[in-house]
């Protein structure tokens, strides 16, 4: 008896392992396993692989993304600099990582950015002066109308940012999808129901949340990368495009040095991208003081007139 007893606890321990074998051949090929912007089947079943990794225990999460120990901040502070004019969200999200190996391939020079135009380019130069004088010609309703259309296989992704272009008419509601007040690493679920519309082309433009949010710049390259490649693993054919982080006006960055930081941040961002091969659109050049609403962070309807126009030349659409 005692013999069959000790075959019975091997054949347990052999049937456990077999199992333990099973599940992560199946987890490893599910969660490697490419998905196509044509398959909305293989979408939905990614997009539910990883909303259940987000239920993992949060601690574990900033550990992979971070490296930082259950419980520790990774932030400067809590706080969120006040955004106006529109709807607060009060909803968390968590931010995640899909962990995708990095491409060792150069960044390709035909990455479209400002350089790509030249400098002497007619319509470049009639857009600066525009902005040089803060005096824009604005887009009419029906030109408006042909940008919508132009960007009808896009998905516009970001904060309060992002969320002017909706408000401003320039986007519609089916292409932007903003979280207002967040920061790039809590912009997860935004990601996700930008996916599944199946988007050719994604577009990331966020604001100052970042510096508050990040004590580092480099913190803040980390987790723009991994929001890129949750959309690599979501989109393997998307194109993707990530916009400036622009400053605040000179007189809030002289009360709130948090912010004034921001050229730091836009800086690693750009470094990250250069090195990663991500297109990165430089619109530092379109800040005017007088463009600034009073908030001082975000810009009145006339400079989206021009960022929506040069956005859309640089990404050949």
């Amino acid at each position: 008896m005692r013999k069959r007893n000790g075959h019975s606890r091997e054949f347990s321990l052999l049937m456990g392992s077999l199992l333990l074998i099973i599940g992560v051949v199946i987890g490893w090929s599910l969660f490697f396993r490419p998905l196509s912007t044509t398959d909305p089947a293989a979408l939905a079943e990614g997009l539910a692989y990883l909303e259940q990794l987000e239920n993992q225990n949060a601690g574990e999460v900033n550990q992979l993304i971070l490296g930082t120990p259950s419980g520790e901040d990774h932030t400067k502070s809590s706080s969120q600099p006040e955004e106006t004019p529109w709807e607060d969200l009060s909803s968390e999200d968590i931010p995640m990582s899909d962990s995708p190996e990095e491409s060792s391939e150069p960044s390709s020079p035909e990455s479209p950015s400002l350089e790509l135009i030249p400098a002497d380019d007619p319509q470049l130069l009639s857009w600066k002066s525009q902005i040089d004088s803060a005096s824009i010609t604005t887009l009419t309703e029906e030109e408006r109308g042909a940008y919508r259309s132009r960007l009808s296989s896009c998905a516009l992704i970001g904060d309060s940012m992002a969320q002017a272009a909706l408000e401003y008419g320039f986007l519609d509601s089916a292409h932007v999808f903003y979280r207002r007040g967040y920061a790039i690493g809590q912009l997860g679920d935004a990601i996700r129901e930008a996916a599944a519309m199946l988007p050719s082309t994604v577009i990331f433009f966020t604001g100052l949340n970042d510096t508050d949010y990040y004590a580092e710049p480099a913190l803040y390259a980390e987790a723009y990368l991994e929001k890129i490649q949750e959309v690599k693993f979501l989109l393997p054919d998307a194109r993707i495009f990530v916009c400036s982080m622009l400053p605040p006006s000179d007189a809030l960055g002289a009360t709130r040095p948090d912010l004034a930081r921001a050229p730091l941040y836009d800086e690693a961002l750009r470094n990250m991208c250069s090195e990663k091969g991500i297109s990165y659109i430089d619109t530092s050049w379109m800040v005017n003081q007088a463009l600034y609403m009073g908030d001082g962070i975000h810009f009145v309807s006339s400079f989206y007139d021009v960022w929506i126009q040069y956005v859309t030349r640089c990404m050949g659409l």
